[in-house]
């Protein structure tokens, strides 16, 4: 019976709380500013553990704004985003890391953000990765560093075939990955040497999959040049009928294959320059 009372309190913490500092401003809001503060905020956001905790937490931020008190601290978005996903409100961590910047001084923490983003790419959520990706590449308050790339490409990666198309945008895996590790090319990011093979295995592999198959055996086409009578009429039709020719979609899955090789070499994990014989 303790143990079931001893959890019950515990329940209660968050609109206990909450209710308390609610108590202190009163109905006119004349509470001495330096009797409240950020701490009051954070025991309400650390005794939270279900939605409806996270909303008193919402309320009381709301006080704090209702009257006048600032809150200047630097780890309330970071707190804030922890107690949202304790909370399971994972949406509300996503709006958050998107739009913290209306409303408070200083971004979430970047690893607390990396978690955020793993936490939804082990739950196949790939596009919601890749929409808070975006978010942080936009915002010059939060760093741009290899883990955002690492946690990104690998989402786009696993996207089905044509999977993000469709109104929630998207194309092809190989594609929106390689344009990512572009993106840390040109903000000067090093990625690590997995994440350029991780691109290199899976674009080789893509190109061979819509790649022609070489010929077995050489036979015909010998046949064919010795006969000559079937060549010119190739040649003017403008090339031969299509069954060795390689697609764009091959040559481009080709081109990132020698992007992420070049990628290794720019970054440091190879001896010597990539080049097409080495892919």
């Amino acid at each position: 019976s303790d143990v079931m009372a001893g959890a019950g309190r515990r329940k209660e913490d968050a609109q206990r709380l909450h209710d308390e500092l609610k108590q202190k401003f009163g109905y006119m809001g004349t509470v001495d500013h330096k009797t409240v503060g950020a701490e009051d905020l954070f025991r309400i956001w650390r005794a939270a553990r279900s939605p409806n905790d996270y909303r008193f937490g919402l309320q009381a931020m709301n006080l704090f704004y209702n009257f006048g008190v600032k809150l200047k601290h630097r780890e309330i978005a970071s707190r804030l985003l922890c107690a949202a996903m304790v909370c399971k409100v994972e949406t509300e961590a996503v709006e958050l890391i998107k739009l913290y910047g209306s409303w408070l001084q200083k971004p979430p923490d970047t690893a607390l953000i990396y978690g955020v983003m793993g936490h939804f790419l082990d739950a196949d959520e790939y596009l919601v990765v890749r929409e808070i990706a975006q978010a942080v590449r936009e915002d010059w308050r939060i760093p741009v560093e290899p883990p955002l790339y690492a946690l990104s490409m690998e989402a786009m990666l696993r996207l089905p075939a044509g999977g993000g198309e469709g109104e929630n945008g998207g194309g092809d895996p190989i594609v929106e990955a390689a344009t990512l590790h572009a993106d840390a090319r040109a903000v000067g990011v090093r990625l690590p040497a997995p994440l350029h093979v991780r691109l290199l295995d899976a674009s080789l592999e893509a190109f061979g999959a819509v790649a022609p198959s070489p010929p077995q055996g050489g036979e015909p086409e010998v046949q064919q040049e010795q006969d000559g009578a079937e060549e010119p009429a190739s040649a003017a039709g403008g090339g031969s009928s299509g069954g060795d020719e390689v697609s764009p979609e091959a040559l481009a899955y080709l081109k990132v294959a020698l992007q992420a090789a070049e990628g290794l070499a720019r970054d440091g994990h190879l001896l010597g320059g990539s080049s097409a014989a080495s892919v």
